[in-house]
């Protein structure tokens, strides 16, 4: 079965200036910036789109919400010569599916560790945001990750298993074969149980969880730099991939 399913193969360099100079913004400068940024970019072409609790019976098991994916992911194109509608269609859902898929916001507090419980929550509510526009720039789906038109792979579900008493955390593990480049990848989903369905905090990929990645390399920057430096460091990334 072709299963288009989506990794997030983002390293931290995505997120982040890949040098240790530290930013001279002032603390000031930096958060008025940082609060444009969520204020006007997050307003996107599909503000419309709007997630609404779901009924407890009506919320599919966490492996049934990653197979999913496969019917969000059909739609996107590939291909050289993509039409400007094309383009945009590709990018609304994308969008959609950072959106709707991921918990951004647990992701981002797992991922900043004790740092986050130091934060103010207008920082927690800045950071969040300014994540949720850097996934939604530099997310690769493995679709994308193929490059071309006519490279297929399968998607087994070897395991669905809880990790809490409660059943409200999950892991799903699945493998993935590419026939054509004979290639084998162990994709690991962490999900939580939300009043939106099941959704995923973390993705690891032969064992290299996108979650430790942040959570290494966000510890770094502000022990050495402070959490101001890191929003810059971010804000800057997303100007130079938006341009």
């Amino acid at each position: 079965m072709k299963f288009l399913a989506i990794v997030l193969m983002v390293l931290i360099v995505a997120c982040t200036s890949s040098t240790d100079t530290k930013i001279k913004d002032d603390n000031a400068s930096v958060e008025n910036k940082s609060t444009k940024i969520v204020q006007s970019e997050n307003k996107t072409e599909d503000d419309d789109y709007v997630e609404k609790p779901i009924d407890p019976k009506d919320i599919v098991p966490p492996m049934q919400a990653i197979k999913d994916l496969d019917k969000m992911i059909e739609g996107y194109h590939l291909g050289k010569d993509l039409s400007p509608e094309q383009l945009q269609e590709n990018k609304t859902l994308k969008r959609r599916i950072i959106r709707g898929t991921f918990d951004i916001e647990e992701l981002c507090r797992l991922s900043l560790g004790n740092h986050w419980n130091e934060i103010s929550k207008e920082q927690q509510e800045r950071f969040v945001g300014l994540m949720t526009k850097l996934l939604e720039t530099k997310a690769i789906f493995s679709k994308e990750q193929l490059k071309g038109e006519n490279k297929y792979y399968t998607i087994k579900y070897n395991e669905q298993r809880f990790d809490d008493k409660e059943k409200k955390k999950s892991t799903v593990v699945s493998k993935m074969h590419v026939p054509s480049e004979k290639i084998d990848l162990d994709i690991t989903y962490k999900l939580l149980l939300t009043p939106y369905g099941w959704k995923i905090f973390d993705v690891i990929v032969d064992d290299a969880s996108l979650l430790s990645n942040y959570k290494f390399q966000f510890d770094r920057i502000i022990q050495k730099n402070g959490f101001e430096n890191l929003m810059g460091r971010m804000e800057k990334k997303l100007d130079e991939i938006s341009k």
